[in-house]
């Protein structure tokens, strides 16, 4: 699934771990203003300089699809089936 409106940070560096800067982050914000973090070797620049946005890499969601079991989750999922006109909805699936 790939990931739209959400913040993404771009992270370059050999010795920097995401994993260790989202639990920094964590420990100050609250999750819905963390970032989504992609670790990535240099950023792609166009022929001014500038960093090329177009060009970055689309991130995408890792985890796996959990079908809804609760008779809540299915009514909510099924909800959501309808109104976005999708046709398979995890309980982990983020609109």
């Amino acid at each position: 699934m790939v990931i739209q409106d959400r913040l993404i940070a771009y992270i370059v560096g050999a010795d920097v771990s995401v994993e260790d800067e989202t639990a920094t982050l964590r420990a100050s914000m609250p999750a819905y203003m963390i970032p989504l973090m992609m670790l990535i070797d240099a950023f792609p620049l166009m022929a001014n300089g500038k960093i090329d946005r177009r060009a970055l890499p689309i991130p995408t969601t890792d985890t796996e699809y959990v079908e809804p079991t609760t008779d809540d989750e299915i009514k909510i999922a099924e909800h959501w089936r309808q109104t976005l006109g999708i046709k398979k909805i995890g309980i982990y699936d983020d609109f």
